[in-house]
């Protein structure tokens, strides 16, 4: 897998990536760290792994997903791509349940009133 070697090109990377977060489709952590190691870094999964302070152990099983990171080292990880993880205050409607929620909601309540 090539490295991507100018910063445009990782940019439209990052912007995809952000892209597809922001919108909620599901995205493989392992698989995602793994192409952006590749992709950005170039880095081997010792080298990586030495750059993020964590195992390579540890690494490879994040990669393949038998692992979850906390969030010290979900920032090392991050920090190595120049991101960072940040918690914004979503939209003041985002709370509001979908029809389909709302519809088992409704179906719910009404089956426990009939009991």
């Amino acid at each position: 897998m090539k490295k991507l070697r100018t910063v445009k090109d990782r940019a439209a990377f990052y912007d995809d990536l952000i892209s597809k977060l922001s919108i909620g489709a599901p995205v493989d952590f392992g698989a995602t760290v793994r192409l952006l190691r590749k992709k950005v870094t170039g880095m081997n999964q010792e080298e990586f792994a030495l750059a993020c302070r964590i195992d390579v152990v540890t690494l490879k099983r994040l990669e393949r997903n038998l692992m979850s990171p906390d969030l010290e080292m979900l920032g090392d990880i991050l920090y190595i791509f120049g991101l960072q993880l940040t918690i914004i205050r979503q939209d003041r409607n985002a709370w509001r349940w979908s029809a389909v929620d709302q519809e088992f909601i409704r179906r719910h309540t009404l089956k426990k009133k009939a009991e």
